[in-house]
Order: C-alpha cells, then structure tokens, then sequence
C-alpha cells in the first residue's frame, strides 16, 4: 500500500468516526424526527390543487433522507477501510516469511 493509499483509508476513517458522532447525537435524532414530522404534517395540510408546494416538501423530506444515507454510507466506508488498514498493518509469522522468501527469490 503506497503512502497516499493510507492517507486516503485514514481519510475515510476519520470521515465514518465524525459521521457516528453526528448520527448518534440525540440533538441531530430529535432535529431529523420534527423536521420529517412537520414536513409530512405541512404536505397533509395542503390543499389538492398546491401540486408544486406538495413537490417542494418531498424534495425537502428527500433531502433529509439522503444526508442521513450519506452519513451511513461514510460508517460503512470506514468500516471498510479500517479492515484494509488492518489487514496491511499486522502481517502474520506466515505472511513476513512468504515476504522474505520473495526477497530472497528476486
């Protein structure tokens, strides 16, 4: 693994942790529940003929969903990028000799 490869890994490491920390926050919870709340409420106290206003508020409920879908993909993304992190920082009794073998080889 090339020294840019494990910055960019770390990178995403950093991005899952600080992701966690927002979805896991009780305020951050509390905000996305009335927000979602008070947008369904607005879309059902809407007239038949507001199409456009009824558009807006599923564009705003959509926004609200996919920045809670990007956070969960950046916790998935260091989950896996803290295994490949892993797999390169501890090699194994086995795996240190198949690497001296090769030198030897060359």
């Amino acid at each position: 693994m090339t020294d840019q490869e494990e910055i960019a890994l770390r990178a995403k490491v950093e991005r899952g942790r600080q992701a966690k920390l927002v979805l896991d926050n009780a305020a951050y919870q509390e905000a996305v529940t009335k927000f979602t709340h008070d947008i369904r409420s607005l879309r059902l106290s809407l007239g038949p003929r507001d199409t456009d206003g009824a558009y807006r508020l599923v564009l705003m409920e959509q926004a609200v969903e996919k920045a809670k879908r990007v956070m969960e993909m950046y916790l998935s993304d260091a989950d896996a990028a803290r295994k490949e992190l892993e797999k390169d920082e501890k090699p194994g009794p086995i795996g240190r000799l198949n690497a001296h073998f090769q030198r030897m080889t060359r």
